[in-house]
Formats: structure tokens, sequence, C-alpha cells
């Protein structure tokens, strides 16, 4: 069983969790998309790889919110010859992280208010930064064809680990990538928990 929006029913069924699927993985490539032009095309710092993923969390459950992320980044590396990106399926676990961070806070009844907004940011750049730098290190030995290289070096040439230099480097990257999501997702649901048919499930 899916476990579902709370304000919405408490699981899906049937025909409802393949539709639920769907637009999970529908999410996923849009998110590889905005992904894929904000770093190789438009050479953003920022990740813009979230939105997707952290909405269909909020509005569906854990699992399509990992469909979502899973996707995102299978997307990612089918183009990976196009973009020039080095191997992109690792990252595939900051996007985890993000969608076990909400799922968490949305079971607790923790995303409700601009409080609960503003500390669902915090941890979820947290979560990042740290899988960011784990997997930076572990795959890529620091340097990921990102254009968060380019803060990551000045760390660097002050000494710091590459671990250490990838943490920092994301944490602020972070914070405003995974703010900006953060709160379109909770604007998003909030104006759906404001609508009249709130006991009627999202699909």
């Amino acid at each position: 069983m899916i476990p579902a929006w709370p304000h919405s029913k408490p699981t899906y069924t049937g025909l409802q969790q393949l539709k639920i699927l769907f637009f999970a993985l529908l999410l996923g490539i849009a998110n590889g998309t905005m992904g894929i032009i904000s770093a190789h095309v438009l050479e953003f710092p920022l990740f813009m790889d979230t939105i997707g993923t952290l909405l269909s969390t909020a509005l569906w459950g854990f699992w399509p919110g990992a469909v979502t992320a899973v996707s995102t980044h299978v997307l990612m590396e089918l183009l990976r010859g196009i973009t020039g990106a080095n191997f992109n399926l690792p990252w595939m676990i900051c996007s985890l992280s993000s969608v076990i961070v909400l799922a968490l806070m949305i079971h607790f009844d923790l995303f409700k208010t601009f409080m609960h907004a503003l500390l669902a940011t915090f941890l979820i750049t947290f979560a990042n930064s740290i899988t960011g730098a784990l997997v930076a290190t572990l795959f890529f030995s620091g340097i990921t064809v990102h254009p968060v290289d380019y803060i990551m070096t000045a760390f660097l040439s002050v000494g710091q680990s590459f671990f250490s230099a990838s943490f920092w480097a994301r944490l602020p990257v972070n914070l405003i990538d995974k703010g900006i999501a953060v709160f379109i997702v909770f604007g998003i649901t909030y104006l759906l928990r404001s609508r009249p048919n709130t006991s009627e499930e999202i699909v």
C-alpha cells in the first residue's frame, strides 16, 4: 500500500497506485530535465533536480518520492554522453535522503507551517550536503564536473580535505537550491489543503 498525503485518504489501491507511480515517473523526467538544463546548459551552481521529488513525496508518500528520485537520475544517466557529466546514478543517494527527511516530517505532521518548511529546508540541506560530499569523495575524488566544483576548489586552496571542501561548497548551494524546492512544494500542498475538498485523494 502506498501511503498518501496525510490530509487525503490514508492509502491508495489498485489503479490509483499505478496512476500515482506514472505521475511520479513524469515528475522524475521533469526533474532530470531541469537538472541538466541548470548544470550543463545554463551552468548554474544550483542543482534544480529536487522539486519534483519533494512534490511527489509530499503528495503521495515515500515510495512515489523514491520513484521520482530514481527516475530523475536514470534520465540524467541516459543523457550523460550528451551533457559530458560524470557517472550520475550515485547522486540518487542525495535525492533519496531528501525523500526520507520529508517523508518522516510528514509522518510526524511537521510540514504544515512556515516554521516546518524552514526546518525541512535546513534538514534536507544538511542531508544533501553530507551525502553529496560522500558521493563526491567516494565516487569522483571530489571533482564532479558541476559548477559547484568552482566553489569547492576555493576550499581546497586553503587546505580543506576533499570531503570537507565538498561539504562546505555544497552547504550554501543546497540551502538556496533546497529552500526553493521546499517552499514551492510547501506552497502547493498548503493550497491543496486549503481547498474545500481536502478529503479527496490527490491523483
